[in-house]
């Protein structure tokens, strides 16, 4: 008796579909758009109280973010359809949104201060102390800029995303 005839594998990665940490972008990219889309047209009641609490500046900052979110949302559909489909856009748009991301961050770091006194109430009625809510708020801060450095490092060195976005 003969054994049977064994293909040789093959070491070569499949880059023809999506898979690995480009299937969780794009499934991270759904999410954010179904989160922001629910957001917009179901805003708490909390944004205008919010809004009034804040010191003029932050305010501003306040305002230009919630802005800001009518433009990534369909970013973030973009985003999530062009990784599905490996459309070469899919890169750029992810690019894009995790640049924007940072910037968000970024122009919220001087205002943290202000946004946690405004919030202090809500804070106080959920039972979360005035100094967690300080750490929280920074370490959030700091882990969405941590994160889309990350993202951005991935899309531009990754192996997947260059052989795989092709089309």
């Amino acid at each position: 008796m003969t054994s049977p005839q064994v293909s040789q594998v093959n070491d070569k990665p499949d880059y023809t579909k999506v898979r690995g940490w480009l299937l969780v972008f794009g499934v991270f990219a759904g999410y954010q758009f179904l989160s922001g889309a629910a957001s917009l047209l179901f805003p708490p009641d909390t944004q205008h109280d919010l809004t009034q609490r804040l010191p003029a500046e932050a305010a501003k900052v306040y305002a230009v973010t919630q802005h800001f979110a009518y433009v990534m949302v369909p970013v973030y559909l973009a985003q999530c359809v062009a990784i599905f489909r490996r459309l070469r856009m899919g890169r750029t748009l992810s690019l894009v949104a995790n640049l924007l991301v940072m910037l968000h961050g970024l122009a919220w770091l001087p205002f943290m201060g202000d946004l946690v006194e405004a919030t202090k109430p809500a804070s106080l009625s959920s039972g979360i102390q005035p100094a967690n809510m300080v750490v929280l708020a920074y370490v959030a801060v700091f882990v969405s800029l941590a994160s889309s450095v990350l993202a951005v490092l991935y899309f531009l060195r990754s192996e997947r995303v260059k052989q795989t976005l092709v089309n």
